[in-house]
């Protein structure tokens, strides 16, 4: 029997090509020549020291964190509490958190969200108050 992956990875496999088609390169596919500002690491893992918390994607120059959600998130209760801890810690970081649903990234919405974020940033970035 062939073993096929379940609807998180495949949500993950899509916003890696979401991100792919934004511009951004995964950090195993980077070369030395890579502008650090397009690269984008899965699984970050942040806060190794004081706890090992990880992230689905994380832009880290840029200070964005992607999650995506769905299944257990959803719907156990001590899922919501441990993510509301960890997105508290990035935010208390400098991470900006865009989160995303499975279905989110299967009709688009994610990308437009995560484009929206990257706007948003580079906004901020150049000065713009105005966001």
């Amino acid at each position: 029997k062939v073993k096929r992956p379940n609807g998180g990875a495949m949500a993950e496999l899509a916003m890696r090509a979401i991100l792919d088609e934004l511009g951004y390169v995964a950090v195993e596919d980077a070369l030395p020549q890579t502008p650090a500002g397009i690269v984008y690491v899965a699984e970050y893992t942040f806060a190794p020291h004081e706890r090992r918390w990880r992230c689905d994607f994380c832009l880290v120059v840029k200070r964005l964190a992607i999650e995506v959600d769905g299944g257990a998130h959803a719907s156990r209760k001590e899922h919501f509490g441990k993510d509301t801890e960890k997105r508290g810690e990035l935010a208390a970081r400098g991470y900006r958190v865009v989160t995303v649903t499975p279905e989110e990234v299967k009709d688009g919405t994610a990308r437009d969200r995560v484009s929206r974020a990257l706007e948003v940033a580079a906004a901020l970035a150049a000065g713009n108050k105005e966001v």
